[in-house]
C-alpha cells in the first residue's frame, strides 16, 4: 500500500545505513578490495572441492586398515546458513545476491576461518517452505530430486516411470540420544523409547569430524559444509539410553541413489526433544549429500595418483551439479552494484533543489490560488542554484514509499477521501527517483 507524495524516507540516510552493516556489506564497487572479511576468498567450487576429496583421500588412507572393504571415513556435504561470528550472531555472513570483486563476479566464497579470520559458525538445515517444495514430490513427478540426479524422459515416456526406475528411495526411521561426553551417541531402530520394547537394541557410536571446508553461496538460498568424519562403533547391545544424554532425535530419513551417481541424497526431518521434557519439542529439514561407500572405497583403493585426480574430480563435478538443482543459485547482481556517484556535484544539488521546489508546490495544495510555483531551471535551459537551495535540497524521497498491508488497514483505504492510496507488490530494495 503506497500513499502519494505523503509517506517519505530519506534515501541518503538508508543508504548510509546499509553501508554500516559489517557481515552484510558486500564488495565494494570497481577494482576495490571487499569490506566483509568472509569475501575474500573468492573460490571455484568446481576447483577446490576436487582438492578437498583429495585430501581427504590422503587422510582415509593413513586410517584405512589393509584389506577393509568398508571406507574407514565418510564424506558428506550438508547445506545450511554460515553466520558470522561478529557481531550479530544470527547473521549470514554475507548478504544474498553473487558479489564484484575486482570487477569479476563472484557465487562462493571460502569460510574456513583462515588467516586471523574466526570461523564462521555453520548451522545445518533449511526452512520447511524449501523443504516442501523441493522434496516432496518424491519420486512421483519431476523435481529438484530427479533434477539432482539428471534424469531427464525421453519424449513420449512415462515421468513418473521412469523416475522411479532409474532412481531408488529407501526410507529409515531411528532415534537418537545425543549429548554424551565425547561426542558419543546411542542409536536405535525406529521409534524408541526407554522401557517400551526390551527386545529392541541399539548401539554406541562415536563421531569425530576430521576435516571441513566451509563454502558462502550468497547468490543460493543456504551455504555448504563439506566434512570428512569417522564413526566408530564402540557396543553394539545397548538396551537403554544411559543417563546424561542431553537431546532425543527421531530422524525420518529418505535416501536417494542412482547407479551412475558417487553421491547419495538424504533428506530427513528430525524432531528434537531435550532432556528438560516435551515443552521444548522442535522439528527440523536437513539436506545432505554423502559420497557412497562403493565409490569412497574405489577412491581409496585407486593406486595411480593421476587417475585418483580425476576421480575427485568426477565426483566433485557430480555434487556441484546436485547441489546446483537443490540448492539452487542465482547469477543477477544488485542494483547497488551498478551505483556510481554523479561526477557533477552542482548537477546533483540542482536536481535536489527542483525535487524540493515540487513538493513544497504540492505542500501548498498544488493548483490551490494560494500555491505558488517556481522553477530553478529557467524555460530557456539556464539555471542558478537559489539562495535557499540548502533548505530546498534538504528533503526526504518524493516517490512513492510502500508500507505492509495489514488487516487494520483496510479501513484507512476504503474510507480514503481523495483517493490516496492504491495496492501495489512490495519490492524490498532502495527506491531513487530519476530526475531529468
Amino acid at each position: 500500500m503506497a500513499k502519494r507524495e505523503r509517506v517519505v524516507s530519506g534515501f541518503i540516510s538508508k543508504r548510509a545505513k546499509l553501508n554500516e552493516q559489517t557481515s552484510s556489506n558486500s564488495a565494494s564497487s570497481g577494482g576495490g578490495g571487499p569490506r566483509n572479511p568472509f569475501l575474500t576468498r573468492p573460490v571455484k567450487p568446481k576447483d577446490d572441492i576436487p582438492l578437498f576429496l583429495f585430501q581427504s583421500r590422503a587422510e582415509a588412507k593413513r586410517r584405512q586398515q589393509h584389506g577393509s572393504n568398508k571406507p574407514v571415513v565418510e564424506i558428506e556435504a550438508r547445506i545450511g546458513i554460515l553466520k558470522s561470528p561478529y557481531g550479530a550472531h544470527e547473521m549470514r555472513v554475507s548478504s544474498s545476491g553473487p558479489k564484484r570483486i575486482n570487477n569479476k563476479v563472484a557465487n562462493a566464497f571460502l569460510c574456513n576461518g583462515e588467516n586471523s579470520l574466526q570461523r564462521a559458525n555453520f548451522e545445518g538445515g533449511i526452512t520447511r517452505s524449501h523443504y516442501v517444495h523441493w522434496t516432496m514430490a518424491g519420486l512421483s513427478e519431476a523435481s529438484s530430486i530427479s533434477s539432482a540426479f539428471g534424469v531427464r524422459p525421453k519424449p513420449g515416456e512415462n515421468e513418473a516411470a521412469v523416475i522411479k526406475r532409474d532412481v531408488r528411495e529407501t526410507d529409515l526411521l531411528e532415534t537418537v540420544y545425543g549429548g554424551f561426553l565425547g561426542d558419543h551417541r546411542i542409536i536405535f531402530p525406529g521409534d524408541y523409547n526407554p522401557g517400551q520394547n526390551q527386545q529392541v537394541r541399539g548401539h554406541l557410536e562415536q563421531k569425530e569430524k576430521l576435516s571441513t571446508m566451509d563454502i558462502a553461496l550468497p547468490s543460493a538460498p543456504y551455504d555448504v559444509r563439506l566434512t570428512l568424519a569417522t564413526e566408530k562403533a564402540m557396543d553394539k547391545e545397548i538396551r537403554e539410553p544411559p543417563k546424561g544424554w542431553k537431546t532425543r532425535r527421531l530422524k525420518r530419513r529418505r535416501s536417494y541413489r542412482r547407479g551412475t551417481f558417487a553421491w547419495q541424497l538424504d533428506i530427513t526431518e528430525v524432531t528434537t526433544v531435550s532432556s528438560g521434557g516435551s515443552s521444548s519439542t522442535s522439528i527440523g529439514y536437513e539436506i545432505e549429500m554423502e559420497l557412497c561407500q562403493d565409490a569412497a572405497l574405489k577412491l581409496l583403493n585407486e593406486p595411480d595418483e593421476t587417475k585418483a585426480k580425476t576421480m575427485c574430480q568426477d565426483f566433485s563435478n557430480q555434487l556441484w551439479w546436485m547441489l546446483n538443482q537443490i540448492n539452487p543459485m542465482s547469477d543477477v547482481l544488485d542494483a547497488e552494484e551498478f551505483l556510481r556517484e554523479h561526477p557533477d556535484r552542482n548537477a546533483v544539488q540542482l536536481a535536489l533543489c527542483q525535487c524540493g521546489v515540487l513538493k513544497r508546490y504540492m505542500d501548498q495544495g498544488g493548483g490551490a490560488a494560494s500555491a505558488s510555483y517556481q522553477s530553478v531551471i529557467q524555460p530557456n535551459g539556464s539555471s542558478a542554484l537559489p539562495n535557499n537551495s540548502a533548505s530546498l535540497s534538504n528533503l526526504k524521497f518524493m516517490g512513492c514509499m510502500p508500507v505492509n498491508f495489514q488487516r487494520h488497514n483496510i479501513e484507512d483505504v476504503q474510507r480514503s477521501e481523495d483517493n490516496g492510496y492504491f495496492l501495489s507488490e512490495k519490492t524490498d530494495g532502495l527506491r531513487f527517483l530519476m530526475i531529468f
